[in-house]
């Protein structure tokens, strides 16, 4: 087998979080290392509960997040326990999944009882599961037929609600019922957090027939409901001190099969950070929008935007958007499920996760991993190991 040296890590590792252009990287380390499943740590070895250490979890907002579980549900139960360890202080809010946590089944009936699974193990959470949707969510991978794919109904209640049911004050959209995207706050002593869940697959349910009118699996739409939602709804914060912090299943602002509207999303968060406004309309047929909002009214005060946290890629990558000329952490984390993916692991790793501490007071992200990385060596670190990136600042 081949050894790549201590000095290739390293200048991978200044790579990714100097360039931020890292995935061709990624794609090429796969190939240098074929069959080794590596990545260069991220994350030096500390102690999270110790209030001298720059990444400490105390009197900080923290939460964990993996997207991409792909029903591998047995990963939930180890960072329960995980959670129980370091939780002792009450440290960590929720734990945050951005979407395919299901995967497309042949039938609807399969799907559910895939669903059933999932809210069982929500029941007995330590502390809030804050699910969204993904394109392998929808069920519509092997038919677009009415019968199979769930309904935007049904994924509310059978991806989102399973979980949600059990966590107060969670705000979706009053004036439009079934749709998936929503905020829940937490509020303490050391810091006010908003966070957003989006829905980037908020198609059109018009059916033609027995199928929906409109490929569902994969297509993704920003509705018109969904756009104002989140401007005058979301983003409309009782103070200046809020910090918001974003999660959706793809990258933020994610192009539209149909129309403009991912333009129109990545408008809103420019204009929410920068007290802008935002006038764009769309009239495509049944994917029409019609935006027009100003957040030095909504608003008044330049918004705190953390960043927007995302999945389906399967891979680790710390990047930013640059919107209007200005940059915002966009950031991939990996997967929960990693019995199909791999390269990027070390082999018979079966679980991850991601502990995302923010220091809003000095405006910081810092990235804790769970699970089984390796370090600049390659050598792999003990399952359950923390480790932390130099902070990102917002």
């Amino acid at each position: 087998m081949e050894t790549i040296g201590k000095g290739y890590w390293e200048d991978l590792y200044t790579k990714i979080n100097t360039n931020f252009t890292a995935l061709g990287d990624m794609w090429q380390l796969a190939q240098d290392v074929a069959g080794i499943r590596r990545i260069p740590a991220f994350f030096k070895r500390i102690n999270p509960l110790s209030p001298g250490s720059p990444g400490s979890m105390l009197n900080r907002f923290v939460i964990t997040s993996a997207p991409d579980t792909h029903e591998h549900f047995a990963s939930l139960p180890r960072l329960k326990k995980f959670i129980n360890l370091v939780n002792t202080n009450n440290n960590v809010s929720a734990h945050v999944m951005q979407g395919d946590i299901l995967t497309d089944k042949e039938t609807k009936a399969l799907a559910l009882t895939a669903s059933a699974e999932f809210e069982a193990i929500c029941d007995e959470f330590p502390i809030d599961v804050l699910p969204g949707i993904g394109n392998h969510d929808t069920n519509s991978y092997f038919s677009n037929e009415t019968a199979v794919v769930l309904s935007k109904t049904e994924q509310r209640e059978k991806v989102l609600n399973v979980a949600l049911d059990n966590v107060d004050d969670v705000v979706f959209d009053a004036a439009n019922p079934n749709t998936c995207y929503y905020y829940k706050d937490y509020l303490d002593d050391g810091y006010k957090v908003r966070v957003i869940h989006i829905d980037l697959y908020d198609m059109p349910q018009d059916v033609d027939g027995d199928s929906y009118k409109y490929v569902i699996y994969a297509h993704i739409n920003y509705s018109n409901k969904q756009l104002n939602w989140l401007a005058n709804i979301a983003l409309n914060l009782p103070s200046s001190d809020y910090h918001v912090i974003m999660f959706g299943h793809q990258t933020m602002g994610a192009t539209a099969s149909y129309n403009t509207s991912g333009t129109a999303f990545l408008n809103i968060i420019d204009a929410f950070v920068t007290q802008g406004s935002v006038n764009m309309t769309d009239e495509t047929a049944d994917f029409a929008f019609d935006l027009d909002v100003d957040f030095s009214v909504i608003n008044g005060f330049n918004g705190n935007f953390v960043g927007y946290f995302y999945g389906h890629g399967h891979v680790p990558l710390v990047g930013v958007t640059t919107i209007n000329g200005n940059d915002y952490n966009n950031i991939e984390l990996p997967a929960a499920d990693t019995q199909s993916i791999g390269y990027y692991r070390i082999n018979g790793t079966t679980d991850m996760a991601t502990f995302i501490v923010l220091d809003t007071e000095d405006r910081r992200i810092f990235l804790l991993r769970y699970g089984n990385p390796c370090d600049v060596n390659g050598v792999g670190l003990p399952y359950g190991d923390l480790g932390i990136d130099t902070p990102i600042t917002y």
